[in-house]
């Protein structure tokens, strides 16, 4: 379901409340096989993707990837693919929201050289947040009608 990125800019922080854990983040970047791919993951500890089971004493909500500075895509499972256009060395950082796109204070940097740069879109903040799914489920992202002429 598609949401409102105006906020993304503005600053907002999450204050965790007394005696949850504090979550930490570890990110893996590597270049892809296709031309200017670059494949993030993240590993969390104290942090559920999406919303928490009732109960749960955890902090909650999704990751934002950024290279160079720029947000590149939010999301609520482990794995994302960007495409970027030009050669060179990126800084990658992996930022821990809540649902309202405040940051937890917790983050992560590392830097992927990438050999040739791509054309295709790759995945990108203006596409809708994917909802929680396994490793291989299929999001429709939209449909489109053809009408014979």
């Amino acid at each position: 379901e598609p949401h409102e990125h105006g906020a993304v800019g503005e600053s907002c922080d999450v204050e965790l409340p007394s005696g949850v854990p504090v979550p930490k983040v570890e990110l893996i970047v590597t270049s892809g096989e296709d031309p200017g791919e670059v494949h993030a993951s993240v590993k969390m500890e104290n942090f559920v993707l999406g919303s928490a089971p009732e109960g749960t004493q955890l902090a909650n909500g999704h990751w934002h990837l950024w290279l160079n500075g720029e947000l590149k895509g939010m999301y609520e499972h482990p794995d994302a693919t960007v495409v970027v256009s030009a050669p060179g060395e990126y800084q990658v950082m992996a930022t821990l929201t809540d649902s309202d796109h405040c940051s937890y204070g917790v983050d992560t940097m590392t830097t992927v050289m990438v050999e040739e740069g791509g054309s295709g879109m790759g995945e990108d903040m203006d596409m809708p947040m994917e909802e929680e799914g396994g490793e291989g489920d299929e999001v429709e992202l939209g449909r489109l009608e053809v009408q014979p002429r």
